[in-house]
């Protein structure tokens, strides 16, 4: 078992997602938070309500005050400039809250896509009414009720599938083209899993692929299960592609599972350090690669960038989303008010920038690859005022070996050129803030990247076998796996 400590300094639920890592808390006293008193507070909201009443009671064009007020709250949301900051309404409030409770639905406990002649199980989740049933991953189901499937829309399969907690429904499905049933099942609460996750056989090596599609609460346990099933695999593939985050607490504790006790990460308010995460995980002892995209975002990053920082993993695809910074959500009158808070920060001290996760392996959804300028060699001749990937190679070097201690960006600019010159320096060679022949192979050698990774033979989808075989395989995924079989074999 891997336990995941979290230390942090307040106890609110945080959430991470497209916009960022939200923090559900109650609404605090308004009166002396910032230094006024009631009175100064008092006259503020006298003058409101008056023009409230004014304009409500003797404007020409009748307006609610309901409507007066609601404006008011977006006039004073537009005045922050914060472009997530939201008032929103109850009931989204509410599917929201649901949503990342994971609450879950009544029904049998399986993922289903459309088949010609019904509903083909892509997975049958532990526990539930279909797992007790001995259904299985490939099965067909094809008639709910006396009602045939063949044909119909996936909506309506799962509406036919679906019901209230308790009910009793029966099926008859297609196993090895042999029709069995009725199987009577009895509708249960199903709590939705937010990965999936199996063996993969690839040139003689058994490796692992999780897919995370979101962090939810039970994401932290559903991972720790996955490992332990795949705990006989010689590496890991973590493919986080359009996964655009979840709860942060979530994120956080399940990346505890992947990486050595110590530090996740911090969260940092406007003048403090909010929140502190760390682990005392055992972490993995295998290779591990993580698969991420334009679509990788805020809990999602988190998780890439600790796994890259904590345990020497592989980030390969493209660029993440970029979105490093926090929002608090208020409950307010049953609706809720979103602002921005906070930002957190990883182990390093990197802030996940606008610009998201720079991959050390570009794989684009062509299947071509590129290094990224980790891998690159370091190139003869470049000085100041260059730029460009080449520079990023050299600042990356210079920053691994301890010479520079800003964030490699591409812009040789005077800070990078002092960082040149105190190494050329201290290895004895001529300090010009130049790159010569001289320094790029002291660089390549003091800061030794293997990448003989990148060149293991390319792969054919048919050398493949999945425990679920009719799970596609695109380029981005065949490549990564190609990486991850040449790390093996270095």
């Amino acid at each position: 078992m891997r336990k995941v400590a979290l230390s942090t300094t307040f106890g609110l639920m945080i959430v991470a997602f497209l916009v960022g890592a939200l923090v559900f808390a109650g609404v605090p006293a308004l009166a002396g938070e910032t230094g006024e008193t009631d009175d100064d507070n008092r006259e503020l909201y006298d003058l409101l309500e008056k023009v409230v009443n004014i304009i409500s009671r003797d404007a020409l064009i009748s307006v609610e005050r309901e409507d007066l007020i609601y404006s008011a709250i977006e006039g004073i949301i537009d005045s922050l400039d914060d472009p997530y900051a939201a008032f929103i309404p109850e009931e989204d409030y509410q599917v929201m809250m649901d949503r990342y409770r994971n609450e879950g639905y009544a029904g049998i406990g399986v993922r289903v896509t459309q088949a010609p002649e019904g509903a083909r199980i892509l997975d049958v989740f532990p526990d539930g009414p279909a797992a007790q049933a001995d259904l299985k991953a490939d099965d067909i189901i094809i008639e709910v009720d006396g009602v045939s499937l063949a044909d119909m829309a996936i909506d309506e399969i799962v509406n036919h599938i679906r019901g209230p907690k308790g009910t009793a429904l029966d099926i008859k499905i297609l196993r090895d083209n042999e029709e069995l049933g009725p199987i009577q099942l009895r509708r249960d609460q199903i709590m939705r899993p937010t990965l999936t996750y199996q063996e993969v056989q690839i040139d003689g090596e058994v490796m692992g692929l999780i897919s995370i599609r979101e962090f939810a609460e039970t994401t932290p346990d559903e991972l720790e299960q996955a490992l332990d099933n795949l705990s006989e695999s010689s590496a890991l593939l973590i493919d986080l592609r359009g996964n655009r985050g979840g709860l942060l607490q979530s994120a956080v504790n399940a990346s505890g599972h992947l990486v050595p006790s110590g530090d996740l990460l911090e969260v940092h308010g406007r003048d403090e350090i909010l929140v502190e995460f760390e682990s005392d995980s055992p972490g993995l002892e295998i290779p591990l690669t993580v698969l991420v995209d334009g679509g990788t975002a805020s809990g999602a990053e988190i998780m890439a960038g600790i796994a890259r920082e904590r345990a020497d993993a592989l980030i390969v695809g493209t660029e993440t989303f970029g979105k490093g910074q926090v929002q608090s959500v208020y409950g307010v009158n049953g609706a809720g008010l979103r602002i921005t808070s906070a930002e957190y920060v990883l182990p390093s001290g990197t802030r996940i920038s606008e610009d998201g996760l720079i991959p050390d392996v570009f794989i684009f959804r062509t299947g071509s690859v590129r290094p990224g300028p980790e891998y690159l060699p370091v190139a003869t001749g470049l000085g100041y005022g260059d730029e460009g990937d080449e520079v990023q190679a050299l600042q990356l070097r210079l920053k691994l070996a301890g010479y520079l201690d800003r964030t490699p960006d591409g812009e040789f600019d005077v800070y990078t050129q002092r960082a040149l010159m105190l190494f050329q320096a201290n290895q004895g060679l001529q300090p010009t803030g130049v790159v010569d022949g001289g320094t790029r192979d002291r660089l390549m050698a003091v800061v030794k990247r293997p990448d003989s990774f990148l060149d293991y033979p390319e792969l054919d989808a048919d050398s493949i076998r999945q425990a679920h075989p009719y799970l596609p395989l695109d380029r981005q995924s065949l490549e990564a796996w190609r990486l991850l079989l040449g790390i093996l074999d270095q």
